[in-house]
Order: structure tokens, then C-alpha cells, then sequence
């Protein structure tokens, strides 16, 4: 009985560090997880290039008191971001130069209407 009980200590330990030192690397590759239900949940890489149509972005939201009550109110996450806040994950839609409306009908960008 001990014996398991030790082996079973053995493999929650290492697998508990397993994960810390997985989060670390995660951390300084730039490698972001998203848990939240506003985006498809995942492993997303975080890179330094020209940002177009399509494309994601991650970014730190201005420090902010709408943000503070996302936060209290668990809207977002806490993280390393000014005032505490988590990083956010969003989707390039449109750029400088389109033309952006809002209607009955949905969000169009340059007269074309957005895929939900």
C-alpha cells in the first residue's frame, strides 16, 4: 500500500513539473493558450509580423476602468498586462483606408458583410 502510494506521489509530482516547465518554455517562445469562449480554444504562437486581413493579434487592452470591472467581473483574465489584465486575442477584420458599417443586417467591411 505504501509502495503505490509513493509511486503515485512520484507521478503527480512529475507530472505537475512537467507542466510548470512547459509553461515556462510556453512563456519565452511565445506560445499563448486561450481558455476563453470568445475565440477557439488553443495553442496560438505570438510573432513579430506586418499585421493584415485575417489575421490575429494579441495585444494588452489600455488600462482602463471598463477594463477593471472585465476583469471583477471575470470578462477577462487577470495577467501579466498594465492594471493586471490578461492579453486579449482578436481577429484583423479590417484595416485603415476600409470602410466599416453597422447594420440590420450585421458588420459590413467595404460593403461586404462579415461571417458570423
Amino acid at each position: 500500500m505504501r509502495k503505490t502510494r509513493n509511486i503515485l506521489a512520484g507521478i503527480v509530482l512529475s507530472v505537475s513539473a512537467g507542466i510548470f516547465l512547459l509553461s515556462i518554455v510556453f512563456r519565452l517562445t511565445g506560445i499563448y493558450y486561450n481558455n476563453t469562449p470568445s475565440f477557439p480554444v488553443g495553442f496560438y504562437k505570438i510573432v513579430d509580423e506586418p499585421v493584415g486581413k485575417g489575421a490575429y493579434v494579441s495585444f494588452c487592452p489600455p488600462q482602463d476602468e471598463v477594463f477593471d470591472m472585465a476583469v471583477a467581473r471575470h470578462y477577462i483574465n487577470t495577467g501579466n498586462c498594465p492594471g493586471g489584465y490578461g492579453m486579449l486575442l482578436k481577429r484583423v477584420f479590417a484595416q485603415g483606408g476600409d470602410t466599416v458599417s453597422i447594420g440590420g443586417a450585421g458588420i459590413k467591411v467595404n460593403g461586404e458583410l462579415l461571417r458570423k
